[in-house]
């Protein structure tokens, strides 16, 4: 996992990059290696967002499956064909 420090202020809410007017934020940005995710034990992310003091509770962890696409749905042609009992 990488920790990145992110900065505020000068119009900016967070960022990694520092720019004028800008200082170090309360939070750092958590990245997930690659092929790996991160989890505090309740959600699992490639990156977030945390607190400074939250960092040591997030670790990297395997990466969960990638789930299925769903099926497309079916087209109203389709569906009338299904309610008429045609079939091809």
């Amino acid at each position: 996992m990488r920790i990145v420090t992110l900065y505020t202020g000068g119009g900016v809410s967070l960022s990694p990059t520092q720019r004028e007017g800008s200082v170090e934020a309360d939070y750092a940005r958590l990245v997930a290696e690659d092929g790996y995710a991160i989890t505090n034990g309740e959600f699992v992310a490639d990156v977030t967002d945390v607190r400074k003091s939250d960092v040591q509770n997030w670790h990297d962890c395997e990466k969960p499956p990638t789930p299925p696409e769903p099926e497309p749905e079916p087209s109203a042609e389709e569906i009338v064909d299904i309610l008429t009992g045609v079939s091809e």
